[in-house]
């Protein structure tokens, strides 16, 4: 399930990449930790890019296509 309501937004924390997606925010830690998902990480801040992690999670057939 995705929630298109972010668009706007391009790099997100991990709550609402977890809302988007339905999931649990661990969820989304074992994608990162796999390489499924593109974030950026300074020190201990992690913003994740909405786009390309939806695109990645397609491609894997973790979402389905729009």
């Amino acid at each position: 399930m995705i929630n298109n309501e972010n668009n706007d937004r391009r790099f997100v924390k991990i709550e609402t990449l977890a809302q988007r997606y339905g999931v649990c925010k661990r969820t989304i830690t074992k994608w990162k930790d796999a390489g499924l998902l593109i974030c950026i990480q300074v020190r201990r801040v992690v913003r994740y890019d909405v786009g390309a992690c939806d695109e990645s999670l397609r491609n894997n057939n973790i979402i389905s296509p729009l």
